[in-house]
């Protein structure tokens, strides 16, 4: 029985994923040729695309971006590439190859006139983000590109391809190497180059996979030899290209969850220390070594509370790391971070301010609470006499602040309590004396005890 519910299952399965209608094999060639080439039309789309999609980067405008990525005709090679390995055209890959590399040198020459004479040259995030591939930026080209290659073997064509260009992201990064050219820098040429290439060879890879299993007919007869070695080659280059993402991939995640232990760390110590503001004004993250870098706003910490700190460290496991506490007093040393970043400088403009108007507000309360302790202080006198004329049985009167807490909110406030002694229970009542206290001094919160 559950053998039979197991083959049912895959039955199940097969039935949802069976790519269903004609393969029509013929015409995805036919449009893998067409689709290869750069000249003319093509390749004044591919100048005004890589012209827009530097705008967009420059402006970070992710949907000018978008827009630049639906008009790039850069896929056409990359799928020929694919296409060419998995039925073994050797004309047809070697076509593709030559055409892929013509509308590089268009992207890049367009991209870094481009930005050889924006006035806009500051790197915004947009820029920046394309200088860091990961694995997950593989995996996006990897399955783009089975996306795509999927649709593009069916008669029925879909919307798929599109959406491939703008997931796959092969504009941007070729743009952002331009930059790179164009303000000689390195970092960005080679870690954006890699992205692209990163795209490119994913991308082949996938159509390859889907043009075999898809089972398209051979154009050289490969013995079983050369085939094995053929598949060899693909897999190699593909691996090849991912390693150094995964490495990358590796050090974004450790800066990741070093960026998560600071806050935890900062959130400890500002729990710890509420008379002082925390604002990490420096951090540097290394592999058996970081550094961290806090500046104490406030009250300032003595031996006792830079010991905690350290303990703190520890408990959110920054073993490794080591901690350099600023506050008022310190030396002024000027080192490597002597100058801040705007963003930094923000926050610490910030803090300071919060800081600021949270004394400020203390400093009201205590204001408020002082004028009414001296105002009933400076009338006890006048009081005592007018309360002896009016009520003859009031022996004494004590007059003090007192802070309660109001109902279940648990919110704290301060009111005036006067504390009175009878020598001898007469006509009037507490309550009398109370009702005529609140009128006299025209303060509802009086309690008379």
């Amino acid at each position: 029985m559950a053998s039979l519910r197991l083959l049912r299952s895959i039955a199940w399965l097969r039935d949802i994923f069976r790519i269903e209608g004609p393969i029509d094999e013929e015409g995805v060639l036919q449009l893998v040729r067409s689709d290869i080439q750069f000249k003319g039309a093509k390749a004044w789309i591919l100048v005004a695309a890589i012209f827009i999609a530097s705008l967009g980067l420059n402006t970070n405008s992710t949907a000018v971006i978008i827009g630049a990525m639906l008009i790039s005709p850069l896929m056409g090679p990359i799928v020929g590439i694919g296409t060419a390995l998995g039925i073994w055209d050797v004309g047809l890959l070697a076509k593709s190859l030559r055409n892929l590399s013509i509308a590089v040198g268009i992207s890049l020459a367009t991209s870094t006139m481009y930005f050889l004479i924006t006035p806009l040259g500051d790197a915004r995030s947009e820029l920046i983000a394309r200088t860091a591939p990961t694995l997950l930026d593989a995996l996006i080209a990897i399955f783009g590109g089975l996306a795509g290659g999927i649709a593009a073997i069916r008669l029925d064509k879909s919307n798929v391809v599109p959406g491939v260009a703008i997931a796959t992201a092969l504009m941007p990064p070729l743009c952002t190497a331009g930059y790179g050219i164009a303000h000689g820098d390195p970092t960005f040429f080679l870690g954006a180059f890699y992205l692209f290439f990163i795209n490119a060879v994913c991308i082949s890879a996938a159509m390859y996979s889907v043009v075999r299993v898809a089972g398209f007919h051979k154009i050289s007869v490969l013995d079983p030899h050369r085939a094995r070695r053929v598949r060899a080659i693909v897999g190699t280059v593909v691996v090849l290209t991912l390693i150094p993402s995964v490495i990358i991939g590796y050090r974004i995640v450790r800066e990741n969850i070093f960026d998560q232990r600071v806050l935890q760390l900062t959130t400890s110590i500002r729990s710890a220390f509420p008379a002082s503001s925390v604002l990490v004004t420096a951090q540097e993250f290394h592999h058996d070594s970081s550094l961290l870098e806090l500046t104490v706003i406030g009250e300032t910490m003595d031996s006792a509370g830079l010991a905690r700190v350290e303990t703190l460290r520890r408990s959110v496991g920054l073993h490794e790391t080591r901690i350099r506490v600023r506050q008022s007093g310190d030396a002024l040393t000027l080192g490597q971070h002597a100058v801040l970043p705007g963003a930094r400088l923000l926050d610490l403009y910030s803090t300071a301010e919060q800081a600021l108007a949270q004394r400020t507000r203390e400093a009201d309360s205590l204001r408020t609470l002082l004028r009414g302790t001296v105002r009933y202080t400076s009338m006890a006198p006048q009081l005592m006499r007018e309360a002896a004329t009016l009520f003859p049985a009031l022996e004494s009167m004590t007059i003090s602040p007192n802070t309660v807490r109001i109902g279940r909110t648990g919110t704290m406030d301060t009111t005036m309590v006067i504390t009175a002694t009878w020598a001898h229970r007469g006509s009037a009542q507490p309550a009398d004396v109370e009702a005529w206290l609140r009128a006299r001094l025209n303060d509802s919160t009086i309690v008379l005890r």
